[in-house]
């Protein structure tokens, strides 16, 4: 198993009754499912992810993924519930996926919860697409599947989706800024 640092969607809830509330499902309402990289290889081994919302890789927005929970909120207590979005497994050659995806929380007394929409990236395969783009951008067209091309063109894709975005996680800021460098590395030298 490999573990991936990536950032926490969180949501803090209070409950201002005198009974305990039951938070018994979060419903994931995903309005997009992007690809952004360019293909750096492939291999047959996968990668099992463990995260609390696990995005089947067929799935095509828009789409609900259901998340059934037995979170108990105190009364009178304000407490944060946590949630990483991710594929159900990871493969070699696989691309990082933004997704796009607003949250709404089902209690126990029939009310709902509805949490802005987000974006947030996976970050389980960015290491890899960045280290090949990095090498193309170095041998001034091509490192084995990743062209200068691709990178100009997923550099633009990535800055889209995060003018586009609403929130955006540090992993998707952080990716786009890295692809923008090299993007810009790329037209210094062609």
């Amino acid at each position: 198993m490999k573990d991936w640092k990536a950032s926490l969607v969180t949501v803090i809830l209070r409950n201002n009754g005198d009974n305990p509330s039951l938070v018994s499902q979060a419903e994931f309402h995903f309005s997009s499912v992007t690809e952004v990289g360019c293909p750096y290889g492939a291999g047959g081994t996968e990668v099992k992810a463990r995260y609390d919302v696990k995005v089947p890789l067929e799935a095509r927005a828009p789409f609900k993924q259901v998340r059934q929970m037995k979170y108990g909120l105190p009364p009178h207590e304000q407490e944060r519930v946590a949630f990483t979005v991710g594929p159900k497994s990871v493969f070699d050659g696989q691309l990082p996926r933004a997704y796009t995806f607003a949250i709404t929380l089902h209690l126990d007394d029939k009310t709902r919860v509805k949490v802005p929409e987000m974006t947030y990236m996976d970050p389980s395969s960015i290491k890899s697409v960045l280290w090949s783009a990095e090498r193309a951008v170095e041998d001034g067209e091509r490192f084995g599947f990743t062209t200068v091309s691709c990178i100009k063109e997923q550099e633009r894709k990535a800055r889209k989706i995060i003018k586009q975005a609403k929130n955006v996680s540090p992993e998707l800021q952080r990716y786009s800024a890295e692809l923008t460098r090299l993007a810009g590395l790329a037209s210094k030298t062609t």
